[in-house]
């Protein structure tokens, strides 16, 4: 068989069977992006909310954030990885939570301890999803994908990022968290819609 009958055939196996895997991911791969790109907007904006705050916070808090994320990140990619698609739902999850504790306008203090599990919530999450792509696209196909899918999550991250001062303006901080609240309970359900046609054989 040819190489070119030979990629024929991947391309007509992998849309029909994938293209929904495929569309979930690239969702996936936003949502990230857009709860990374809004952390330092947000976090400014409630302290700056707070007169006795010294934004300084702001750097510490994501400082707090990003080594979480790295160390839970080695961690997932490592020890945990075969449950891939439950560390999503974790992940979800706990940015859902992430959403409800700011809401409930937390002191300075606890903001470290949010954002200690805000980072959880992204490495397990980020090493799931690197997973799960580099199992559901052919290499063949990957940078092509991997390209679109990080210029789709760049691309909505920033105009989250872009938003939030908007709608922090006119609607209130709270509106935010609110919608944070309703993207991750989005994101629960793709992910589990994503282990759902994991345990029927696709994505394995």
């Amino acid at each position: 068989m040819s190489r070119v009958k030979q990629s024929q055939e991947m391309e007509r196996s992998f849309f029909p069977k994938k293209l929904e895997m495929l569309t979930l991911l690239i969702s996936m791969s936003s949502i990230f992006q857009v709860f990374t790109s809004l952390q330092a907007p947000i976090l400014a904006l409630y302290l700056a909310q707070q007169a006795s705050q010294d934004l300084r916070h702001v750097g510490a808090i994501m400082a707090v954030y990003t080594f979480t994320s790295a160390v839970f990140s080695s961690v997932a990619s490592v020890k945990w990885i075969r449950y891939r698609y439950e560390l999503l739902l974790v992940s979800y999850f706990l940015f859902f939570m992430y959403s409800i504790a700011m809401y409930c306008e937390p002191s300075v203090s606890i903001l470290y301890l949010i954002q200690f599990f805000g980072g959880i919530s992204a490495g397990i999450g980020w090493s799931a999803f690197v997973d799960i792509f580099v199992n559901n696209v052919p290499k063949a196909h990957y940078t092509k994908y991997y390209s679109f899918n990080r210029l789709a999550g760049f691309g909505i991250g920033s105009l989250a990022s872009a938003g939030s001062g908007f709608f922090a303006t006119y609607f209130g901080i709270e509106t935010i968290f609110l919608l944070m609240g309703g993207v991750a309970l989005i994101s629960m359900t793709l992910a589990a819609f994503l282990r759902r046609l994991n345990s029927h054989g696709v994505g394995k």
